[in-house]
Parts: structure tokens; C-alpha cells; sequence
């Protein structure tokens, strides 16, 4: 793939409709309620393998089967889930960090954290139960993997500012650069929300993170969540393609499972053809690579104890660049 999102690609992957989609899922015995059908979105890669992008709230998990998530992860198509966070990659370089931040990435031991343990234990109870199994793989793209990116995300404003302000730019320049990330920020948390009697409730979202529409001021927001979805996007059609070429013959699925804001965005990057997008997108794969980050695919497979391992352990099997 190119070194930009939309740069030289001969064709864009393509969205179903609602209609192409249940027809595609119950020929491979995934059988969806309407209901269940609006949280998901399958993009058709160009020579790539179709990709199945499912939002779905990790903090409203109350343990258990999530049973949209059971019937795609548990059909036999369901090659790899591809979820946003994996408790094995998160884990893998924990003790290079302090006991806060391991608290920000979902694995504190105890439960003081609560929304971030479920973040964690989601995505893993689910990858345990349906894609232990030979033949299935657990593959994670995000970049939100270090204590490294909770740094950047925490303090991202001011040491944009700060670079601004150290470039030899002419003075006006220098001002709108040392103050346009503090404006971005801003701008995710002043949103119009959603009204209810005499009460605004942000229950959609603001900004990057409004669940209803992507608004068009995005293609102009900087913001360390957005470097999530930019890469993500690219990360998964890589991806596609790459297994197309490793399994040409096999019927597979790649299911991804995001939050409805991530996920309607990173699709959104996927498929989006209008001209200023792809510009911003491509602007967006230079100032988001910021060192230090994992800027690759990582790939897990459930295997039998070995040495000083336990039974049942995941190993990491594929660390490809993107």
C-alpha cells in the first residue's frame, strides 16, 4: 500500500448496503436482527479481504456473550477479530510503565478503574471464547497500545504549542500554530449535544467522538484520537490485502470491533472519496507519526503451553509494519 490513506489507489473500498449486507452475512449463516444490523458496516477491499467494521460500547458491557458479537466472531468465516484493544498486547510491555498509567491502558490489577477493566476484559473474554481455536486469529492495529500514546494523548496540545512556538515561523504563522491544538481540543468538548426538555444530554457525543454524524470540521481536527482511526483505516486495508494474497482461495472475514464514533469514522476514512478528505488524510499519515508509537499490525494465535509458558497462552505470531 502507498504511504498515504488515498494516494494512488486505482479503487476505493466500497460500503455495503443494508440490503448487500444481510444478503453477504446469512450466506455464511450470519443471521442479524435489524437492530443488529445498524452497528455494522462491511467494506469490500479492492484484491483485499472483505472487512466487517462493528461498533459496539465497551463500557456498557455487563459481562457475558455479546450476542451480535457471538453470531459474527463464532461463524466459521470469521478468520480474525480484529478488536480495539487486546489485554496480551496491551500487557506485553507493562512493566516498563507506573502503576497510573498501566491504570489509563486497562490493566490495573484492582478495580479502581472500572470503565477501563472493561475496555480490557471485553475484547478478551470474547477473543478467548470464539477465536481460540486453530485456523483463527486475533490481529490489533490501534496505536493506543503504549503508555507511550497516553503521554502524547494527555499532554498533545502543549507540546504542539510548543514545537509552534519553536519553529522559525513568520509571527502570525507562529500564533494560529501555537494556539490551533488548544482550539481543536476545545472544540471536541463544546459540542451542540442533544437536547432533551430542558436538559442537554452528551449521551451522542461532541466533536470527534458524536455518534450520530461525522461533522465537516474533522478534516481539519488534530488529535491523537483521530491518529487512532487515520491508521487504523490504513492498518485494515493492508491488512485485507495481505491475507488476500496469503489465503487467495479461503472464504474469510475480517470482523473489527470499535465504539460507534471510532468505528463510523475509521470506515468512513476507508471509503471516502471526496477530494478534501483524501488531502487531509494524506497530511494526516505525516504529522500523526510521532515516534515511539507501534505503527504495525500485531497478530496473536492461541497455543498449547510450552516451556515456562502456560496452557492456553496467546503468542505473538506477526508484527507487520503499515
Amino acid at each position: 500500500m502507498s504511504e498515504s490513506l488515498i494516494e494512488n489507489r486505482p479503487q476505493i473500498p466500497q460500503s455495503l448496503g443494508e440490503t448487500d449486507l444481510r444478503n453477504y452475512l446469512s450466506q455464511r449463516d450470519i443471521v442479524l436482527s435489524d437492530e443488529e444490523l445498524e452497528h455494522c458496516r462491511l467494506i469490500e477491499v479492492p484484491d483485499g479481504v472483505p472487512i466487517l467494521i462493528i461498533d459496539r460500547e465497551h463500557d456498557e458491557w455487563e459481562g457475558g456473550d455479546d450476542p451480535l458479537l457471538a453470531k459474527c466472531l463464532g461463524s466459521p468465516s470469521c478468520k480474525e477479530f480484529i478488536p480495539e484493544y487486546f489485554l496480551p498486547d496491551l500487557k506485553r510491555d507493562e512493566d516498563k510503565y507506573p502503576d497510573f498509567v498501566k491504570k489509563l491502558m486497562g490493566f490495573s490489577a484492582d478495580d479502581t478503574n472500572a470503565a477501563y477493566e472493561k475496555r480490557g476484559g471485553f475484547f478478551y473474554y470474547h477473543a478467548q471464547k470464539f477465536m481460540g481455536v486453530e485456523g483463527k486469529k486475533v490481529s490489533v492495529v490501534d496505536i493506543a497500545n503504549t503508555g507511550l500514546y497516553e503521554a502524547y494523548f494527555s499532554l498533545w496540545p502543549a507540546v504542539y504549542s510548543l514545537t509552534g512556538s519553536a519553529l522559525p515561523l513568520p509571527p502570525t504563522l507562529k500564533i494560529i500554530t501555537v494556539l490551533a491544538p488548544w482550539v481543536m481540543r476545545a472544540i471536541n468538548y463544546i459540542g451542540d449535544g442533544q437536547k432533551v426538555g430542558d436538559q442537554k444530554t452528551n449521551e451522542n457525543g461532541r466533536g470527534i467522538y458524536d455518534k450520530r454524524h461525522i461533522n465537516s470540521y474533522e478534516k481539519a481536527i488534530y488529535d491523537m484520537e483521530d491518529a487512532r482511526r487515520v491508521y487504523a483505516a490504513r492498518a485494515l486495508e493492508k491488512l485485507s490485502n495481505d491475507r488476500k494474497k496469503q489465503y487467495p482461495n479461503n472464504d474469510q472475514l475480517l470482523v473489527a470491533v470499535y465504539p460507534k464514533a471510532h468505528a463510523m469514522r475509521i470506515a468512513n476514512y476507508l471509503t471516502n472519496l471526496n477530494p478534501s478528505t483524501a488531502i487531509s488524510t494524506q497530511v494526516k499519515n505525516l504529522l500523526y507519526r510521532y515516534p515511539g508509537l507501534e505503527f504495525s499490525t500485531r497478530t496473536y494465535e492461541k497455543k498449547k503451553s510450552y516451556g515456562s509458558k502456560p496452557e492456553g497462552y496467546w503468542d505473538l505470531v506477526e508484527n507487520v509494519k503499515f
